[in-house]
This record gives C-alpha cells, sequence and structure tokens, in this order.
C-alpha cells in the first residue's frame, strides 16, 4: 500500500520520498552490504587477468568481466579489479562459471569513491 501511496505523490512531496528512498539503499549498501563482507572476508579479493571489461552507464554502475579461470567466488563478495580502467571496488553480484577449460563471466557494483579505501588481497583460485 505504501508503494502505491508513494506512487500518486508530486513535486517536492515526491521529490523527498525519491531522496529518502536512495538514502536508505545506501545505508543498506554501506551497513549490511560492504561492512558485513568486510567483517566477513577482510579485504576486498584483487582479481587478475581480467578481459572483457563492459561498463554500464547508469546509477548504480555495474560492470561486467571476464576472467580465464574458475573464481570460485561467492556473490555479495568484495573484490578490486586489476585494471586502470576499474579502480573502485565492486560487489560481485553475478557468477557465470564455465566448468573445465572455458572462461568465466562475472558482473558487480561499482561502489564509487572506494578506490583508496583498502588494499586487496590477490585472489588465488583454486
Amino acid at each position: 500500500m505504501l508503494t502505491e501511496e508513494i506512487e500518486h505523490l508530486t513535486g517536492p512531496a515526491r521529490a523527498f520520498t525519491d531522496a529518502f528512498d536512495a538514502a536508505d539503499r545506501l545505508v543498506e549498501l554501506a551497513a549490511s552490504d560492504v561492512l558485513g563482507q568486510l567483517a566477513i572476508h577482510g579485504r576486498p579479493l584483487l582479481l587478475e587477468h581480467v578481459t572483457g571489461i563492459d561498463v554500464e552507464p547508469g546509477n548504480p554502475r555495474r560492470v561486467h568481466f571476464t576472467v580465464p579461470y574458475d573464481p570460485w567466488l561467492d556473490t555479495g563478495e568484495l573484490i578490486q579489479i586489476d585494471d586502470p580502467l576499474l579502480t573502485d571496488t565492486c560487489l560481485l553480484t553475478r557468477t557465470t562459471i564455465s566448468l573445465g577449460s572455458g572462461p568465466s563471466r562475472l558482473s558487480a557494483q561499482i561502489l564509487p569513491r572506494t578506490a583508496s579505501l583498502w588494499e586487496a588481497t590477490p585472489h588465488r583460485p583454486i
């Protein structure tokens, strides 16, 4: 019901609810997703030998990329990509593992302005 009522708002009232929703999502991302991962796993993992980097515009920004190995990562983990195209830390959102000799395709949400916050730990795939 709340969503229906918000949809009918206009002008400053709608702008306020949209801003509040954006702030709520940011707090949820930082407090639950990012801090939780740091507490459980420590520093982000550095992924090397990344190719096929595709950055999506929009908010939040997302990146899709390929690694030539099976990374065996869980969604929700914090990662950094060893490429000057993307220096910010990312939150892994999807993995497509290719068992055998094929590459794996991953997707992540870019966390803006996080490039200098953590030094990543090199990822050692299994």
